[in-house]
Protein backbone atom coordinates (compact mmCIF):
# COMPACT_ATOMS: atom_id res chain seq x y z
CA UNK A 1 0.00 0.00 0.00
CA UNK A 2 1.12 3.47 -0.82
CA UNK A 3 0.24 6.38 0.94
CA UNK A 4 2.13 9.29 0.52
CA UNK A 5 4.75 10.67 -1.75
CA UNK A 6 7.39 13.01 -1.74
CA UNK A 7 10.77 14.51 -2.72
CA UNK A 8 12.80 15.64 0.39
CA UNK A 9 17.06 16.39 1.47
CA UNK A 10 18.68 15.40 4.12
CA UNK A 11 20.46 17.48 5.93
CA UNK A 12 22.75 14.72 7.88
CA UNK A 13 26.00 16.73 9.69
CA UNK A 14 27.60 13.15 9.86
CA UNK A 15 28.36 10.34 12.26
CA UNK A 16 29.37 12.26 15.38
CA UNK A 17 26.39 13.58 15.73
CA UNK A 18 22.94 12.14 16.93
CA UNK A 19 20.73 11.77 13.43
CA UNK A 20 17.61 12.28 15.16
CA UNK A 21 18.72 15.33 17.05
CA UNK A 22 20.79 17.21 14.85
CA UNK A 23 19.36 15.97 11.39
CA UNK A 24 17.26 17.80 9.04
CA UNK A 25 14.73 17.20 6.45
CA UNK A 26 13.39 19.58 3.54
CA UNK A 27 10.39 18.41 1.47
CA UNK A 28 10.12 20.09 -1.80
CA UNK A 29 7.15 18.28 -3.14
CA UNK A 30 4.47 16.07 -1.42
CA UNK A 31 1.32 14.39 -2.29
CA UNK A 32 -0.88 11.27 -1.43
CA UNK A 33 -1.26 8.82 -4.34
CA UNK A 34 -4.70 7.90 -4.62
CA UNK A 35 -3.99 5.65 -7.19
CA UNK A 36 -3.18 2.77 -4.78
CA UNK A 37 -5.47 1.11 -1.98
CA UNK A 38 -5.07 2.98 0.98
CA UNK A 39 -5.70 1.53 4.54
CA UNK A 40 -7.18 4.26 7.10
CA UNK A 41 -5.17 2.11 10.03
CA UNK A 42 -1.89 2.33 8.12
CA UNK A 43 -1.86 6.41 8.32
CA UNK A 44 -2.18 6.02 12.10
CA UNK A 45 0.73 6.14 14.58
CA UNK A 46 1.60 2.74 15.65
CA UNK A 47 -0.47 2.37 19.25
CA UNK A 48 0.52 -0.21 21.60
CA UNK A 49 -1.67 1.48 24.57
CA UNK A 50 -4.97 0.31 22.52
CA UNK A 51 -3.21 -2.35 20.61
CA UNK A 52 -4.78 -0.18 17.46
CA UNK A 53 -1.68 -0.72 15.33
CA UNK A 54 1.40 -2.74 16.00
CA UNK A 55 4.42 -4.99 14.55
CA UNK A 56 3.73 -7.99 16.21
CA UNK A 57 6.68 -9.66 18.73
CA UNK A 58 7.61 -6.18 18.69
CA UNK A 59 7.63 -2.44 20.45
CA UNK A 60 8.04 0.34 17.82
CA UNK A 61 7.68 4.22 19.04
CA UNK A 62 5.50 6.13 17.00
CA UNK A 63 7.42 8.83 16.19
CA UNK A 64 4.15 11.15 15.45
CA UNK A 65 3.24 8.56 12.24
CA UNK A 66 6.26 9.56 10.19
CA UNK A 67 7.26 6.71 8.50
CA UNK A 68 10.66 8.38 7.02
CA UNK A 69 11.41 9.07 10.53
CA UNK A 70 11.08 5.58 11.74
CA UNK A 71 13.08 3.88 8.36
CA UNK A 72 16.19 6.69 9.58
CA UNK A 73 15.97 5.21 13.45
CA UNK A 74 16.27 1.55 11.98
CA UNK A 75 19.81 2.77 9.87
CA UNK A 76 21.82 0.63 12.48
CA UNK A 77 24.85 1.94 10.46
CA UNK A 78 24.31 5.56 11.00
CA UNK A 79 23.24 5.43 14.47
CA UNK A 80 25.39 2.77 16.03
CA UNK A 81 25.38 4.63 19.53
CA UNK A 82 21.66 4.61 19.11
CA UNK A 83 19.59 1.43 20.12
CA UNK A 84 17.79 1.00 16.86
CA UNK A 85 16.32 -2.72 16.82
CA UNK A 86 17.04 -5.80 18.94
CA UNK A 87 19.81 -7.89 18.87
CA UNK A 88 21.63 -5.57 17.23
CA UNK A 89 20.99 -2.66 19.48
CA UNK A 90 23.84 -0.27 19.84
CA UNK A 91 25.89 -1.55 17.03
CA UNK A 92 29.16 -0.34 18.42
CA UNK A 93 28.77 -2.84 21.35
CA UNK A 94 25.86 -5.18 20.84
CA UNK A 95 26.22 -6.68 17.03
CA UNK A 96 29.60 -8.48 18.44
CA UNK A 97 28.23 -9.50 22.11
CA UNK A 98 24.78 -11.10 20.02
CA UNK A 99 25.98 -12.80 16.98
CA UNK A 100 28.60 -14.51 15.15
CA UNK A 101 29.97 -13.98 12.01
CA UNK A 102 31.56 -15.94 9.14
CA UNK A 103 33.50 -14.69 6.12
CA UNK A 104 32.20 -15.52 3.28
CA UNK A 105 33.49 -14.77 -0.82
CA UNK A 106 34.33 -11.32 -1.69
CA UNK A 107 31.77 -8.65 -3.18
CA UNK A 108 32.58 -6.92 -6.07
CA UNK A 109 31.06 -2.97 -6.60
CA UNK A 110 31.88 -1.44 -9.82
CA UNK A 111 35.06 0.18 -8.50
CA UNK A 112 35.54 -1.50 -5.48
CA UNK A 113 36.08 -5.08 -3.41
CA UNK A 114 34.07 -5.80 -0.27
CA UNK A 115 34.06 -8.62 2.10
CA UNK A 116 30.48 -10.19 2.86
CA UNK A 117 30.69 -10.90 6.13
CA UNK A 118 27.97 -13.43 7.18
CA UNK A 119 26.08 -12.78 10.64
CA UNK A 120 24.27 -15.78 12.40
CA UNK A 121 22.93 -16.59 16.05
CA UNK A 122 19.75 -18.46 17.66
CA UNK A 123 18.95 -17.00 20.26
CA UNK A 124 15.98 -16.62 23.12
CA UNK A 125 13.44 -17.71 20.71
CA UNK A 126 14.87 -16.16 17.46
CA UNK A 127 16.86 -16.94 14.24
CA UNK A 128 19.24 -13.70 13.25
CA UNK A 129 20.50 -13.86 10.18
CA UNK A 130 22.86 -10.83 7.97
CA UNK A 131 25.16 -9.58 5.58
CA UNK A 132 27.69 -6.79 6.40
CA UNK A 133 29.77 -5.63 3.06
CA UNK A 134 32.90 -3.98 4.16
CA UNK A 135 35.29 -2.58 1.67
CA UNK A 136 38.53 -3.92 1.85
CA UNK A 137 40.73 -0.62 0.86
CA UNK A 138 39.67 1.29 4.28
CA UNK A 139 36.96 -1.41 6.26
CA UNK A 140 33.88 1.46 5.12
CA UNK A 141 30.83 0.01 6.02
CA UNK A 142 28.52 -0.09 2.50
CA UNK A 143 25.45 -1.95 3.62
CA UNK A 144 24.10 -3.99 6.20
CA UNK A 145 21.30 -6.84 5.61
CA UNK A 146 19.78 -8.06 8.85
CA UNK A 147 16.83 -9.95 9.59
CA UNK A 148 15.44 -12.10 12.65
CA UNK A 149 12.75 -14.66 12.51
CA UNK A 150 10.54 -16.01 15.05
CA UNK A 151 11.77 -20.19 15.75
CA UNK A 152 8.57 -22.29 16.11
CA UNK A 153 8.49 -25.58 17.30
CA UNK A 154 6.91 -28.22 15.40
CA UNK A 155 3.48 -29.42 17.19
CA UNK A 156 3.75 -32.82 19.12
CA UNK A 157 1.40 -35.53 17.42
Amino acid sequence: MNLNEAVLEVFDPGFSKLDAKESAVKIYAYKRNLDFKRDSLSANSYDYKHYRKVVPYAYLPSYGGNEFTILRVHDAIRNYKVDSYDFVNKIEKDLFDNHNFYLEEDVYTEDEVLYAVKIAKRMNGYRLLGWLYIAKKDFAIHKMDYAVYKLTRPRAK
